[in-house]
């Protein structure tokens, strides 16, 4: 005889379990987030982002131009005490063409003399047939890129001790001696080759890399007895540079874009990538002859030179302010 105590029959189990009601689990778990939330998300991240960069280049672009003034503040301090010392003042043709100041000018070392003089001055010793030296070879003074700052630090190691030794201050990351394996120098015997007595030609650099520009002519008598138009707006625009500049020669750093303003420059004149600019293809020199069509003449107002960097910030203002025709 089966005992009352033992268990109901599956069938009636199954039907009391039925009406047992079933747990609820939903409200353990959390509501995903709904794609227009995420897309509001994704929004001000990007937001976020783009206030972070454009802060972070703004505080890098401005800690270059304090590098760049710098460099420029130690150099002018070089130039300062060249006018000081006056070296060449008696030189009647440097005087006239240079002031009291570092020329900028190769030829001025060679025998061929001080440019615009007929009696081909020149402010070194006549013993010797000075040249350049570009590698293995004799070079021009217009085959030799940025001659103009290379004949400034070549007046200053000749005829400036003190001003050498201002120079000698700038750190090196900032000035580009020649390669060893091309030096450029000026061969004072004319022996062809680099000895202790040569000076080498070195350039400085702002801090993106790209080489100063130095403009010291102040001479505008000088410019209908040039040969040609582009040495003639060279000379223009030199006179005009220095005017500005308060009759001090001008040095300027081309700024954030100098790299890209340079190769643009090179494309224009249908120059190489490998071939110096000369000094009357510099990007400021042709932005002020307008050889632009967006470009006036006798005023810089170029995009390319709005960002450059000068000692002296009112510089800017003052060339844009132009002269008449």
């Amino acid at each position: 005889m089966r005992s009352s105590s033992s268990r109901p029959p599956f069938s009636v189990r199954f039907r009391q379990n039925a009406h047992q009601e079933i747990p609820n689990f939903s409200h353990h778990t959390k509501p995903a987030f709904t794609l227009i939330e995420l897309m509001v998300v994704a929004g001000i991240l990007s937001v976020l982002i783009a206030i972070a960069v454009t802060v972070g280049g703004a505080a890098f672009r401005d800690a270059k131009i304090r590098e760049t003034r710098t460099v420029l503040s130690l150099i002018e301090q070089a130039i300062d005490q060249f006018e000081q010392n006056a070296p060449l003042q008696r030189v009647i043709p440097y005087r006239s063409r240079y002031g009291k100041f570092p020329c900028d000018e190769l030829e001025v070392f060679l025998n061929s003399g001080i440019p615009g003089d007929p009696d081909q001055s020149n402010i070194l010793p006549r013993s010797g047939m000075p040249r350049l030296v570009c590698g293995a070879g004799e070079c021009k003074p217009d085959e030799i890129s940025n001659s103009d700052l290379k004949a400034m630090t070549l007046a200053m190691r000749l005829y400036s001790a003190e001003a050498s030794s201002i120079l000698d201050k700038v750190g090196v990351r900032y000035k580009t001696p020649p390669p060893s394996a091309s030096p450029q120098y000026l061969d004072r015997n004319g022996n062809g080759q680099l000895d202790p007595e040569d000076n080498p030609l070195d350039i400085f650099l702002d801090a993106w890399g790209t080489p100063l520009a130095y403009f010291a002519i102040k001479d505008d008598t000088l410019v209908q007895a040039a040969s040609d138009s582009t040495t003639q707006d060279r000379l223009r625009a030199s006179d005009f540079f220095v005017a500005q500049n308060r009759g001090r020669p001008l040095l300027v750093s081309y700024g954030p874009d100098g790299p890209d303003q340079i190769e643009i420059t090179k494309s224009r004149m249908g120059i190489s990538g490998t071939s110096p600019l000369k000094p009357s293809e510099d990007p400021l020199v042709l932005d002020f002859a307008g050889n632009e069509a967006q470009n006036e003449r006798n005023i810089i107002d170029g995009p390319l030179n709005e960002d450059n960097v000068y000692t002296d910030e009112t510089v800017t203002a003052r060339l844009r302010a132009g002269i008449p025709d």
